[in-house]
């Protein structure tokens, strides 16, 4: 169950880049893969701190679990792929 409402849903492009946060890739990584440039990047950045009312990545990827709108397997998933540290990410999957 959430904790917390979000008063102005993440639009699409916000989801995207908030499923990109537990892979601990740069702004600039971030923009390669989404086609996008960095500074688009940072503006979502910035409305989904907003949106989620928090400072940063690892809290957005906190807040968005406890609101439902990416699970912990998901998250888990995308945060050990290709990265040699996995326990890096075990305080916000657990």
């Amino acid at each position: 169950p959430a904790t917390h409402v979000l008063v102005e849903p993440l639009s699409a492009k916000e989801r995207e880049v908030l499923q990109l946060f537990p892979t601990h890739l740069s702004t600039v990584e971030m923009a390669g893969q989404l086609f996008v440039s960095a500074s688009t990047v940072r503006t979502h950045v910035k409305a989904i701190y907003r949106k989620l009312e928090v400072n940063s990545r690892s809290e957005a990827v906190v807040r968005a679990q406890a609101l439902g709108l990416t699970s912990s397997a998901r998250v888990l998933a995308i945060a050990t792929e290709g990265v040699t540290e996995p326990d890096l990410w075990r305080d916000v999957v657990a």
